[in-house]
């Protein structure tokens, strides 16, 4: 299973970006759940490792997931340009996409 390193945010979407899709991204991403739900609640690693989720999710097609996921760090991100991309393209991969990415 990887390893993802707590110290480097961007490590968290790199090793989910590099990562080859089917069961290698979905090892990867329950591994990003298993690192994130050992944290304490007050961590600045929650939002990173979510946001991995969320990117892990749309890249193997589960985007109610990553919509759901997306929906928890919004606050968060509020400022982010890459956050708002992930969530248009969630967005405009699910049934009723168009209006929700408006």
């Amino acid at each position: 299973m990887s390893q993802v390193n707590p110290h480097s945010h961007s490590s968290f979407l790199d090793q989910v970006a590099q990562c080859p899709e089917g069961e290698p991204l979905a090892r990867l991403v329950q591994s990003l759940v298993d690192r994130r739900l050992t944290l304490d609640h007050d961590s600045q690693d929650i939002s990173y490792l979510l946001f991995a989720e969320a990117f892990g999710y749309w890249r193997l097609r589960q985007n109610s997931r990553a919509w759901e996921v997306l929906g928890q760090i919004q606050e968060f991100f509020a400022r982010d340009p890459h956050f708002w991309i992930l969530k248009g393209m969630v967005a405009k991969s699910l049934p009723d996409g168009l209006s929700q990415g408006l």
